[in-house]
């Protein structure tokens, strides 16, 4: 069993990309700022190692954040980041798996599972969002005109969620069916994935139980000569 394919979504310049990985080793060589630590940080994060951050966001839906905290209008939704892990296993990994097997009908040597980090409940967020605002607005002295002098924080949204994101967004994990997906891992219209919400395990369970991430940061400031001041 190894880790075949991954798809990641909305994570930082990672937009919408899916990479291929050997059964054994896959180096990543490419320009700065192409995505390559950005893929090592998504594996972090998205298995429950690390906590996310504003800017874990990709550029492009700041202003959609920005904007759900301004309107309660239909059509305007908070964000959601997302990975789908998929795994390539022999027969005799199919008991390791189990949990991921999205139908008694399954027949393939991929299982998947979805990672997304999602709005716990967006209406309470804009909600609380909109009780702070007010409240720093309150706060601040006013000109003759009734006119705050300064614009307190947070402004919006996005201002709001830089301190408060790890309270409002959360971890959820879905069953991937690989028959619904094409060659290049594209879902087919339409399709929503089924929750691991409610099993015996929990979604972070299952997907720790049969794939183990190490991390070795980088190391700067090595230096062979006795008289430096590092260690």
């Amino acid at each position: 069993m190894h880790l075949k394919k991954l798809a990641v979504r909305n994570f930082r310049r990672l937009q919408d990309v899916v990479i291929d990985l050997a059964s054994d080793i896959s180096i990543f060589v490419g320009a700065n700022n192409s995505g390559k630590t950005s893929v090592g940080h998504a594996l972090e994060l998205f298995t429950g190692h690390g906590r996310f951050n504003i800017y874990d966001f990709s550029a492009a839906l700041w202003p959609d954040i920005i904007a759900y905290g301004g309107t309660s209008e239909e059509g305007v939704s908070l964000p959601t980041m997302e990975v789908d892990i998929w795994l390539e296993i022999g027969a005799d990994d199919v008991h390791r798996v189990i949990d991921l097997l999205p139908s008694l009908a399954w027949d393939s040597t991929l299982v998947g599972i979805r990672v997304a980090y999602a709005p716990a409940d967006p209406e309470a967020t804009r909600a609380r969002f909109n009780e702070t605002r007010e409240r720093a607005l309150a706060a601040v002295e006013k000109d003759a005109d009734g006119q705050p002098f300064f614009n307190p924080s947070p402004k919006n949204l996005r201002d709001y969620l830089r301190n408060g994101l790890h309270d409002e967004y959360e971890l959820r994990y879905f069953v991937l069916d690989p028959a619904r997906f094409g060659a290049n891992m594209v879902a087919e219209g339409g399709y929503v994935p089924a929750s691991l919400a409610g099993r015996d395990r929990s979604g972070r369970e299952i997907l720790n139980g049969i794939l183990r991430i190490d991390f070795l940061n980088a190391q700067r400031h090595l230096s062979d000569s006795p008289g430096g001041a590092r260690a």
